[in-house]
């Protein structure tokens, strides 16, 4: 599967529908990047065909395999455009997501954040809180500053929850609340409930202009 690189891609593209037929293994097999298909490697190469075939349980194995064989986060970031908008126009896809694949979603200066769209309200709690986890990124240039105000506004109190109490740093090396880091139009698109769910902790440096 890892040699199905060749001509761009058209290796894993010819597999067609018969994608779902693939093991666990071989899914994971796939590259992420490679020089042959760019930045995105054969997982670049899957089309919305293909990815609508496939089941929440197999999309988590795409371009999983680790060092030494073990099973790691998959590398769903890496789909193009269109089988990524087949993927999270699946509720059920979206359910599956993990916090370490939310995590991952800075790929290509956070494309897939913000195509991910109002489908966010489909992410659980948990996953909700992989948004900004990544270390490669300050609040300045991060995956919670690119959530907008119609994402913000479809999010269940429960994700706001879980949203605000992830771990930020401060310049000062301390940590404060991760809600300070949507801006401002998204903060105020918050809703009575998804505001009372907030804690003290979570207000901690909130910029006057977010209130």
């Amino acid at each position: 599967i890892a040699t199905l690189t060749i001509n761009l891609g058209e290796k894993i593209t010819a597999l067609g529908l018969n994608i779902n037929k693939l093991s666990n293994a071989s899914l994971g097999a796939l590259t992420g990047a490679t020089w042959a298909v760019g930045n995105g490697g054969q997982v670049q190469a899957i089309s919305a065909a293909q990815i609508a075939t496939l089941t929440p349980a197999q999309v988590r194995f795409i371009g999983s395999t680790g060092i030494g064989g073990a099973t790691t986060t998959s590398q769903i970031a890496a789909l193009n455009v269109g089988a990524w908008a087949t993927l999270v126009a699946d509720p059920l896809q979206v359910a599956a997501m993990t916090a370490a694949e939310v995590a991952t979603f800075y790929f290509n200066t956070f494309e897939k954040t913000v195509s991910l769209g109002t489908s966010i309200q489909y992410l659980t709690p948990a996953a909700v809180a992989g948004i900004g986890t990544s270390t490669a990124y300050t609040f300045a240039n991060s995956q919670i500053t690119y959530l907008s105000a119609a994402q913000i506004a479809v999010m269940s109190s429960a994700q706001i929850s879980a949203l605000a109490g992830i771990p930020a740093p401060t310049a000062g090396g301390t940590l404060a609340g991760n809600i300070r880091g949507l801006n401002a139009g998204a903060f105020s698109a918050m809703n009575a409930a998804q505001i009372a769910i907030l804690t003290p902790a979570n207000m901690v440096l909130v910029a006057d202009v977010q209130l």
